[in-house]
């Protein structure tokens, strides 16, 4: 209260209502409260980069491993600290903390530019290398050593020989190998799984694996069976059929090594997931031109535009936003033009879009002459000399900023 009264006696101040002044008042100390606290449970909960270890203001929190795991840094020293116990596992003595394996059994480390494992009781457990790497496994890292790679598991056990490389593909159960000038596959135990006599290997996460054999490319499975000849210049695997290229022409084969679309296009693009009924459209280039051919390699849409687009709106899957002469318009399945070439933009979403912008702006709502048309129309969110508008297939006008 007599806060209140020494403001309200104040002159040039307007006289008002305890609760006027009051309530502001206690809504900036609960907040300032609250963050205070909040503050204060995050420093003492979690350890942050500003944090010290053991009131050490020269060591401090860098790199989280896991769960409890973080690396330390003093200086230019690094170790490894152990949140739950509130313990530092591996002293501050290393050029570098690389990695925590084995859930956080075993650390990578590095000292005096070599790469080395070592345990929670930082007794070394592998010899020296050049670096270590992960793989796609969790038993098994790669060791380097001179330009050469090996196998090696937590224990610092080596597997299988030296090869001039060995690299890990995410998600696939064996590893490129290079010996000499050719490459070939390995097993986590360093076993050949692919013998070394291509000139290339690349793996993916399938089972589909590219390789060159005799400058020409193919694709072999795990166990070196082939399941596209080497007959061409690039080939793609994909999940069901492979793109192929042969005198720089791109053409598709299925999964049973057949040519079911020819080598004659400059580009052929995946199917649109937009598409309801026509999922099996294609998108192919001629020259710098785009069309669009069936399943069994008929023409659809000549290849005479710069861009096709498809909807977002499944309703409208039988138009095509289609660009020509740097101009959008509409056409449908059979290339008849539904809506003239002469927008520079045409919003992908259809109906919902044009609903979803009118209801979160319901002021433009009434701008909307005839307000008739429903979900079953067909209405275009367009843009047209760098203004949006709505129009329907007659170019009616139906809304305009």
């Amino acid at each position: 209260m007599k806060y209140w009264a020494t403001v309200q006696n104040q002159k040039n101040y307007p006289k008002q209502k305890p609760q006027q002044i009051l309530l502001p008042f206690m809504r900036t100390t609960v907040l300032f409260l609250f963050l205070f606290i909040y503050n204060l449970s995050l420093a003492q909960n979690k350890p942050a980069n500003e944090l010290t270890i053991r009131n050490d203001p020269e060591q401090r929190l860098g790199t989280c491993f896991s769960n409890s795991l973080w690396g330390i840094q003093e200086g230019k020293k690094y170790g490894l600290y152990d949140d739950k116990n509130k313990k530092i596992v591996i002293p501050v003595q290393y050029d570098n903390v690389i990695a925590v394996y084995d859930n956080g059994k075993i650390v990578s480390v590095e000292a005096d530019k070599k790469s080395f494992l070592v345990d929670l009781q930082n007794k070394p457990v592998s010899k020296k290398y050049d670096g270590i790497r992960s793989t796609s496994s969790l038993s098994t890292l790669i060791a380097e050593k001179d330009n050469k790679s090996i196998l090696i598991d937590f224990n610092g056990k080596e597997k299988g020989p030296w090869y001039d490389k060995i690299d890990s593909t995410y998600g696939s159960e064996i590893l490129m190998a290079q010996s000499n000038t050719l490459y070939g596959a390995i097993d986590l135990n360093g076993t050949i799984k692919i013998p070394f006599k291509y000139q290339s290997i690349e793996l993916g996460s399938s089972k589909k694996i590219k390789a060159q054999l005799n400058n020409q490319w193919g694709v072999i499975d795990e166990n070196n069976k082939v399941l596209v000849d080497f007959k061409y210049d690039d080939i793609e695997p994909r999940s069901d059929e492979y793109i192929v290229t042969k005198n720089r022409k791109k053409g598709v084969l299925d999964n049973k090594n057949k040519l079911i679309i020819d080598c004659v296009y400059d580009g052929i693009y995946g199917t649109s997931d937009k598409l309801d009924k026509h999922s099996k459209y294609r998108q192919v280039k001629l020259e710098d031109k785009i069309g669009l051919i069936d399943s069994t390699a008929n023409t659809i849409i000549p290849a005479e535009y710069e861009n096709l687009n498809f909807f977002e709106d499944l309703k409208f899957n039988k138009r095509i936003m289609a660009l020509k002469n740097n101009k959008w318009g509409i056409i449908d399945f059979d290339n008849k033009v539904i809506v003239p070439f002469e927008y520079e933009k045409i919003k992908r979403g259809g109906y919902s879009e044009i609903i979803e912008y009118l209801n979160a702006v319901p002021t433009e709502k009434s701008k909307v002459k005839n307000w008739s048309f429903n979900e079953n129309d067909f209405v275009y969110f367009v843009k047209s000399n760098g203004e949006y508008i709505i129009i329907n297939e007659k170019q009616k006008v139906l809304y305009k900023k």
